[in-house]
C-alpha cells in the first residue's frame, strides 16, 4: 500500500511518496534546493528553511473563490462561469496518467522507464 516514484529531470529530481495505509491524510510537500528548502503544510502553511535557522513562515496567497470547493469549481466549469485551472486541465491529467503508467511498468519490470518530454 506504499509507493515511491522518482522523477528525474535535467535540473531536478522529484521523489513522490504515497500510501493508502496512513492513518491520516497527508497533503504536505517539501522542495529542496541549494542552501534552502520550502515546506508546504497541509492546507495553509508555507515555510522557508535555511541551514542553522528556524523555519520562516511565509504569507499564503488566498485561493480564488471558485477553487475553494471542488464541487463549486466543477459546477462553475460546467456552466462556463470560470476557466479551467491549468492544474485541472486534460493536458496535465494526461501527463499524470503517463507517469503513473510508467511507475507501474517500472515496478513490474524492475527497471527505469524513460518518458519523452512534451517538448520532444
Amino acid at each position: 500500500d506504499d509507493a515511491t516514484i522518482i522523477l528525474t529531470y535535467p535540473a531536478a529530481t522529484a521523489v513522490l511518496q504515497a500510501s493508502w495505509a496512513w492513518t491520516h491524510d497527508n497533503k504536505e510537500m517539501d522542495i529542496h534546493a541549494t542552501g534552502m528548502s520550502l515546506h508546504a503544510g497541509k492546507w495553509d502553511t508555507l515555510q522557508i528553511r535555511t541551514p542553522d535557522a528556524k523555519p520562516t513562515p511565509q504569507p499564503i496567497i488566498p485561493k480564488p473563490k471558485h477553487l475553494e470547493n471542488e464541487w463549486t469549481y466543477l459546477r462553475m466549469v460546467v456552466r462556463g462561469e470560470c476557466a479551467i485551472d491549468p492544474l485541472s486541465s486534460i493536458e496535465t491529467n494526461l501527463i499524470v496518467a503517463e507517469i503513473l503508467d510508467a511507475a507501474r511498468e517500472s515496478a513490474s519490470g524492475g527497471c527505469t522507464v524513460r518518458l519523452s518530454s512534451p517538448t520532444d
